[in-house]
């Protein structure tokens, strides 16, 4: 063989293997399958879900449905059904692990959304107010202004509502700041 050739290696199966086993316990980023019996579905996802890791999982089944079932319980951040690592080469998918395996996500709109920051900026649109009105102290004022709006938002009267809380809104924009709410 050419340079390079000595780094490629046969895939290694391992039938039977038990969970104490390296092989089971530790990445190895190699081309290495574990195969172990399980007495039936419960115990396969338990079994599956007792690693640290969890980047990627295959289902393996005849029946869809089952097949569907067991990868909503495997923890995993992608779960192929009957392939293996296909959700890996589709850019439209988030890719990320659980547990120790990864941190955040790549791919998808989630990955591309976990490599910007968000920001919010806000501004009262109430400059001559002297604070808003949730905000701490309130007094007999700031209740009536409350109850008053709740209606205009979800009672039957809206305009009734909304006539009784136009005299409050116009008081709060000629308020000085000292006077008790």
């Amino acid at each position: 063989g050419g340079q390079g050739a000595s780094l490629l290696h046969p895939a290694l199966v391992r039938e039977n293997v038990s969970p104490s086993m390296a092989a089971v316990q530790h990445e190895s980023f190699g081309p290495i399958v574990t195969m172990e019996r399980a007495s039936d579905e419960s115990n396969a996802v338990s079994r599956a879900n007792e690693s640290y890791l969890g980047l990627s999982a295959s289902v393996w089944s005849n029946s869809r449905k089952r097949a569907r079932r067991v990868a909503a319980r495997v923890e995993a951040g992608s779960v192929a059904i009957n392939d293996h690592l296909m959700q890996h080469g589709m850019a439209e998918t988030p890719w990320g692990g659980y547990k120790e395996s990864s941190m955040g996500r790549t791919h998808g709109r989630t990955g591309l959304e976990s490599m910007t920051k968000q920001k919010v900026v806000v501004e009262s649109r109430f400059k001559r107010s002297p604070h808003q009105i949730w905000w701490l102290p309130n007094g007999p004022r700031s209740y009536r202004v409350v109850t008053s709006i709740l209606p205009l938002l979800y009672g039957p009267h809206r305009i009734r509502a909304f006539a009784a809380l136009v005299p409050a809104f116009l008081r709060s924009l000629f308020r000085t700041p000292k006077e008790p709410r």
